[in-house]
Protein backbone atom coordinates (compact mmCIF):
# COMPACT_ATOMS: atom_id res chain seq x y z
CA UNK A 1 0.00 0.00 0.00
CA UNK A 2 1.39 3.78 -1.11
CA UNK A 3 2.12 5.95 1.90
CA UNK A 4 0.12 9.22 0.95
CA UNK A 5 1.12 12.49 3.14
CA UNK A 6 -1.24 15.61 2.03
CA UNK A 7 1.59 18.79 1.39
CA UNK A 8 0.39 21.94 1.56
CA UNK A 9 0.65 24.70 -1.14
CA UNK A 10 3.59 26.41 0.59
CA UNK A 11 5.70 23.14 0.53
CA UNK A 12 5.24 22.70 -3.01
CA UNK A 13 6.25 26.42 -3.79
CA UNK A 14 9.38 26.30 -1.48
CA UNK A 15 10.05 22.89 -3.45
CA UNK A 16 9.86 24.52 -6.76
CA UNK A 17 11.81 27.86 -5.99
CA UNK A 18 14.68 25.38 -4.56
CA UNK A 19 14.79 23.62 -7.76
CA UNK A 20 14.57 26.82 -10.08
CA UNK A 21 15.99 29.38 -8.42
CA UNK A 22 13.69 31.98 -9.58
CA UNK A 23 13.64 35.49 -7.95
CA UNK A 24 10.43 37.63 -9.47
CA UNK A 25 8.50 38.46 -11.74
CA UNK A 26 8.46 41.98 -13.84
CA UNK A 27 7.07 44.54 -15.44
CA UNK A 28 9.07 46.45 -17.30
CA UNK A 29 7.81 49.80 -16.15
CA UNK A 30 8.97 51.95 -19.51
CA UNK A 31 10.09 50.60 -22.57
CA UNK A 32 13.36 50.70 -23.27
CA UNK A 33 14.31 50.09 -19.32
CA UNK A 34 16.76 47.42 -18.46
CA UNK A 35 17.21 45.87 -14.66
CA UNK A 36 20.36 46.20 -13.13
CA UNK A 37 22.15 44.01 -10.39
CA UNK A 38 24.31 45.32 -7.42
CA UNK A 39 26.53 43.56 -5.57
CA UNK A 40 26.88 44.90 -2.22
CA UNK A 41 30.23 42.79 -1.99
CA UNK A 42 32.25 43.54 -4.29
CA UNK A 43 30.52 46.91 -5.44
CA UNK A 44 29.87 46.04 -9.02
CA UNK A 45 26.88 47.12 -11.27
CA UNK A 46 26.25 45.37 -14.32
CA UNK A 47 23.22 44.58 -16.25
CA UNK A 48 21.17 42.00 -15.84
CA UNK A 49 19.85 39.48 -19.19
CA UNK A 50 16.21 38.79 -18.62
CA UNK A 51 13.99 36.00 -19.81
CA UNK A 52 10.60 37.56 -21.39
CA UNK A 53 7.41 35.73 -21.88
CA UNK A 54 4.35 36.88 -23.48
CA UNK A 55 0.98 36.49 -22.16
CA UNK A 56 -2.52 36.75 -23.25
CA UNK A 57 -5.22 37.80 -20.92
CA UNK A 58 -8.87 36.75 -20.94
CA UNK A 59 -9.47 39.98 -22.61
CA UNK A 60 -7.01 39.54 -25.32
CA UNK A 61 -4.73 42.04 -24.08
CA UNK A 62 -0.77 41.00 -25.32
CA UNK A 63 1.47 41.56 -22.44
CA UNK A 64 5.26 40.40 -21.73
CA UNK A 65 6.69 39.75 -18.45
CA UNK A 66 10.88 39.36 -17.62
CA UNK A 67 12.33 36.81 -15.30
CA UNK A 68 15.33 37.62 -13.38
CA UNK A 69 17.38 35.03 -11.42
CA UNK A 70 18.64 35.55 -8.41
CA UNK A 71 22.88 36.09 -7.38
CA UNK A 72 23.72 35.94 -3.70
CA UNK A 73 24.22 39.55 -2.31
CA UNK A 74 22.30 41.22 -4.99
CA UNK A 75 20.14 43.62 -5.12
CA UNK A 76 18.15 44.85 -8.54
CA UNK A 77 17.16 48.45 -10.03
CA UNK A 78 15.22 49.50 -13.23
CA UNK A 79 16.71 52.17 -14.90
CA UNK A 80 17.18 54.08 -19.05
CA UNK A 81 20.55 53.10 -18.21
CA UNK A 82 23.64 52.50 -16.14
CA UNK A 83 24.02 56.96 -15.54
CA UNK A 84 20.39 56.82 -14.28
CA UNK A 85 21.00 54.03 -12.24
CA UNK A 86 24.28 54.83 -11.07
CA UNK A 87 21.92 58.24 -9.81
CA UNK A 88 19.29 55.96 -7.94
CA UNK A 89 21.94 54.12 -6.22
CA UNK A 90 23.45 57.56 -4.95
CA UNK A 91 20.43 58.21 -3.81
CA UNK A 92 20.10 55.52 -1.52
CA UNK A 93 23.24 56.19 0.42
CA UNK A 94 25.27 53.60 -1.56
CA UNK A 95 28.66 55.63 -3.14
CA UNK A 96 31.00 52.40 -3.11
CA UNK A 97 30.10 51.88 -6.88
CA UNK A 98 32.63 50.65 -9.70
CA UNK A 99 32.99 51.96 -12.65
Amino acid sequence: MLDFKPRTEIEIREEIQKKNKFLFSTRIQHNGHKIFEYNHSNGELSEMKIDFIKEIDLKGKVSSRGRVYIKKDCQYFQALNRKNCIKKLKKLGLTNIKQ
